[in-house]
């Protein structure tokens, strides 16, 4: 039951960490687009290509750490390929997120309501995701022996769903 509500934490802290780059202020009118970006839309943070780098190395780091037996294997193909879809999933939200806030006539602001609507949108899908891994995660994890459990739930960080 405890190992349960940690992997349960793990993951409803890691999800959260998208609000924080969604809610990453605009770039003021005033300050030149990033030298290291090609295009403005990236330049409030890090680019598509950076972050699919940052999550193979995530992966390559937890498959290697995890040490997986052949007879794992097979759980882990599912696992990695669910995990890079959700990620590209969640990059094509945040560019599409950032296309829409750029088309809103310059200096307005979308309405209460309508952040809200776009706010629960983004949390259906999150939840949507949150339940694909749930689901593509536990036939690894329950074919994990204690070590690896214990690994996996250190070297999970930045894999989640949402972050």
């Amino acid at each position: 039951m405890l190992k349960h509500l940690a992997v349960g934490l793990a993951i409803y802290a890691m999800a959260g960490t998208t609000l924080v780059w969604s809610q990453t202020p605009a770039t003021p009118t005033n300050s030149p687009p990033s030298a290291t970006s090609g295009d403005s839309a990236s330049s409030n943070g890090p680019r598509a290509e950076d972050v699919a780098a940052l999550s193979d190395a995530r992966l390559a780091a937890l498959k290697i750490g995890l040490k997986l037996k052949p007879d794992q294997e097979k759980g882990w193909a599912a696992f990695e390929s669910t995990v890079r879809d959700l990620a590209k999933q969640r990059q094509d939200r945040f560019s599409q997120l950032t296309k829409e806030r750029q088309s809103l006539p310059k200096g307005q602001l979308a309405s209460p309501a309508d952040a809200l609507r776009l706010r629960a949108k983004s949390m259906t899908q999150v939840a949507a995701d949150l339940t694909r891994y749930a689901d593509v995660i536990d036939p690894l994890y329950k074919s994990l022996d204690d070590d690896q459990k214990r690994r996996m739930l250190v070297l999970m960080t930045g894999l989640m769903p949402g972050r």
